[in-house]
């Protein structure tokens, strides 16, 4: 049996992609969306830009840690051997 038939981790689904983008990205945006509707443009933009990079890495950080859990188990590996 090669590693390409291993099942995912079981975390690793669609729904989880969800639940992440909901529980990490929603606290941070909804607030500041709110925050940014009382300010001027240009207040607004410089406050998107001094807190969109930190958001964008929070995601990347928690969309790497799900692929890594793609990965096969090493239990599920180590019984095909």
């Amino acid at each position: 049996m090669s590693t390409d038939q291993l099942p995912a981790h079981p975390w690793v689904t669609w729904r989880a992609h969800a639940w992440w983008a909901a529980l990490v990205l929603l606290p941070f945006l909804v607030p500041h969306a709110v925050m940014m509707l009382g300010k001027e443009r240009a207040q607004a933009e410089s406050t998107l830009l001094l807190y969109g990079p930190v958001i964008a890495s929070i995601w990347i950080a928690g969309h790497l840690t799900l692929h890594r859990l793609r990965r096969p188990r090493p239990e599920a590996v180590a019984n095909t051997i």
